[in-house]
Order: structure tokens, then C-alpha cells, then sequence
């Protein structure tokens, strides 16, 4: 069923035309900008119950507030919101990252005169001078990570001399410092710019793409809600990941005495929600520190198993059931989109390809309601 108003299709048809223009556009030249642009409709998406609370609120008998103004509200409320939690998640990694680092420093140190690892370098042949040569370099980067941090790491107290090339050196780092700072500020533009307009313009957007297109009313409600929930529980569904691995660890590393729990747990929960980090190597950095402290290999063995089990359970039936949720779709075919998605699109692939997949579960289920009832008629 096409819009009643033809005389408006052309236009929008032209909008229409010219955004995909410039999508193919920034898709063909691989563009650094097209992930601050999902990104930026993503949390559009996200933020919308808070931008139409807001908006609703705002609108008195005498005075009407612009949706720019409700859309800006929104933006700068959840970006508070936002950075006053990982602004308390940075001091307290601040805290703990020093002792962090100088432990796994000195446990990569030692292994160097482990007898068992020794051993076990003897027994595969493996040139011990080439391992000494690794752990020097793990230490190195493990003392640049101190000095960020404001630890002194250098106590052989040379007496420094300022050459030619020490300052063509700085210059350069200079240089090169500004473009990544402007490189920075164009991608957070760019982002909040989307974020902006697709609160602001995302439901005349939508509108006018559906203009174009055969659909009824309860159609085109049934496939925006469906898009909409879609994108909300892909990233639920990846928060709740990270956030039962980092529970899980977080209690393994309590009950057995583990140090630095904190930032151990932000780190597990980081790479539990990445979709492209497998949660093994989360679960990696608390079982090696528990067989440290208990000397028990046994025990890590058993919860390494368990944790697997948990990994599984998670990323093959709990995300593509939580993705699945309020939708009509199928957990195989969601768990299909989400590593072809990933292997198609990259980092962003896990929320275009259950999207992707969800709209053609919409539509085909449109077409089948609608083959159903012209039989009926029949």
C-alpha cells in the first residue's frame, strides 16, 4: 500500500538517494567515520526513551520546547551519566594498576629462574637465552605501562644529554600527538553530530524511507519495533555477557584471595563484552593468579572446564536467546548473523548482521501472513 500524498515520494526519494550515495561512498573509500555514524544511531536508539520522556515533559500550554533542545538535554544528561561512572571506574584502575602491573613484572621475571619452566624449555628443545630475550621485552612494555602511572622504573640515575636527534624526536612525537588529538575530536563530532540528528530526525527519516515502500500502517509499526528491539537487545545481550563473566570472576577471585579484584574485573568484563575477544582469555588472568596463590593445578584445571562450559552456554544460547527476545526470529539464524556479521563488517557486524537478519525475518514473515490472507479470500 503506497502514501496516500504521491506528490511527496519524489522528493523524499531524492533524500533518500543522496544519503545512500554518500554511504556507498564512505563503504567503498573505507572511511574512518563509519563507525562514530553506527555508533552514534546506536545510541540514538538507546538514549530515544529518554529523549521522549524528556521532550514530552518539556511541552507547556504556553510554551512548546524545540525537539533540538530535548535532543541536546538528553545528550549532554546521558554523557554525565556516562562519564561520572567511568570517571569513578578510572580512579580506582588508577589506584590499582600500578600494583597490578609490578606483580605481573615480577612474576615474569621469575620465571626466567623457574626450575619448571626451565625444564620444560630443556624438554622442547627451546633456546633459553630466546626466552630471557621475551621476558625482557614483556618487562620492558610492563615498565612503559608504570611510568604512565607516575612510577619511577628507572633507578640507575644516568646523567641525560640533549642531542639533535633527541629533539627531531620530540618534534615528531609532537606533531604526531596533535593529529591524533584532531583525529579524536573529528571522530567525537562526527558521533555526537549523529547521535544528534538521529534523535532529532530519526522518526521523519524512517517515515520517509517507508513512504517508499509497500507497507501498511501495522507493518511498518511491526518491523520499526522489531528494528528498534533488535538493536537494543544485541547490546544488552553483550553487556549481560561481559557481566556474568565479571561476576563469575569476581567471586572466584574473592574467595580464593586474589589482589587487584577491581581492575581484574573490568578487565574480564571488557573482554566479555567485545564481541571479537574470546572470554577464554578473561577467564585466563584470574585462574593463572588463583594457581599462583593455592599452588593447586588440579583445581585451576577444574574451573578452567567449568568456565569453558559457562562460555559456551553464554555466547551459543543465552545472547541469541536475549537477541531473539520480543522478536519473531530464530535463535539459529541470530547466532548465523552475528559471526557472519563479524566476518562481513567487522567490530560493527555484531549489530548489523542481527539486524539485517531480524528484517528479513520481518519481512518474510510479512510476506507469508499476506500470501495467507490473499488464500483466504480466495
Amino acid at each position: 500500500m503506497f502514501p496516500k500524498n504521491k506528490a511527496d515520494i519524489w522528493p523524499t526519494s531524492i533524500k533518500i538517494a543522496v544519503f545512500a550515495v554518500i554511504l556507498i561512498i564512505l563503504w567503498i573509500f573505507n572511511f574512518a567515520y563509519i563507525t562514530p555514524l553506527l555508533l552514534g544511531v546506536i545510541a540514538a536508539i538507546l538514549s530515544y526513551p529518554v529523549f521522549n520522556l524528556l521532550n514530552n515533559r518539556l511541552q507547556f500550554k504556553k510554551f512548546t520546547v524545540p525537539q533540538s533542545l530535548s535532543a541536546l538535554f538528553t545528550i549532554v544528561g546521558v554523557s554525565f551519566v556516562v562519564g561520572f561512572i567511568l570517571n569513578l571506574f578510572i580512579v580506582e584502575i588508577v589506584k590499582e594498576a600500578p600494583s597490578f602491573i609490578s606483580q605481573i613484572s615480577d612474576y615474569v621475571s621469575s620465571l626466567a629462574y623457574d626450575q619448571n619452566v626451565l625444564n620444560l624449555v630443556r624438554d622442547y628443545k627451546i633456546d633459553p637465552e630466546a626466552i630471557k630475550t621475551i621476558i625482557q621485552s614483556i618487562n620492558k612494555g610492563l615498565q612503559g605501562l608504570l611510568s604512565v602511572f607516575g612510577r619511577q622504573v628507572n633507578t640507575e640515575g644516568q646523567l641525560l644529554t640533549l642531542k639533535r636527534e633527541d629533539i627531531d624526536t620530540a618534534l615528531r612525537f609532537g606533531s604526531q600527538s596533535v593529529k591524533n588529538v584532531a583525529n579524536y575530536l573529528i571522530v567525537t563530532v562526527i558521533f555526537i553530530l549523529s547521535w544528534y540528528n538521529s534523535l532529532k530526525q530519526g522518526k521523519s527519516w524512517i517515515n520517509g524511507v517507508f513512504a517508499l515502500l509497500p507497507f501498511n500502517d501495522k507493518e511498518e509499526v511491526r518491523i520499526k519495533d522489531n528494528l528498534k528491539d533488535g538493536v537494543q537487545n544485541v547490546v544488552y545481550a553483550n553487556i549481560v555477557s561481559g557481566g556474568i563473566h565479571a561476576i563469575v570472576c569476581f567471586i572466584l577471585m574473592l574467595i580464593f584471595g586474589v589482589p587487584n579484584v577491581f581492575i581484574l574485573t573490568i578487565i574480564v568484563f571488557l573482554i566479555g563484552f567485545l564481541p571479537l575477544s574470546p572470554s577464554e582469555v578473561g577467564y585466563a588472568i584470574p585462574l593463572s593468579l588463583i594457581a599462583m596463590q593455592t599452588g593447586n593445578v588440579f583445581l585451576v584445571i577444574i574451573l578452567a572446564i567449568l568456565a569453558e562450559f559457562l562460555i559456551i552456554w553464554v555466547n551459543y544460547v543465552l545472547i541469541p536467546s536475549i537477541i531473539s527476545s520480543k522478536q519473531e526470529g530464530n535463535d539459529l539464524l541470530i547466532l548465523t548473523s552475528i559471526l557472519s556479521g563479524i566476518a562481513i563488517f567487522g567490530l560493527m557486524g555484531f549489530i548489523i548482521g542481527p539486524v539485517i537478519m531480524i528484517l528479513v525475518q520481518t519481512l518474510y514473515r510479512i510476506l507469508i501472513e499476506r500470501l495467507s490472507e490473499e488464500k483466504e479470500k480466495a
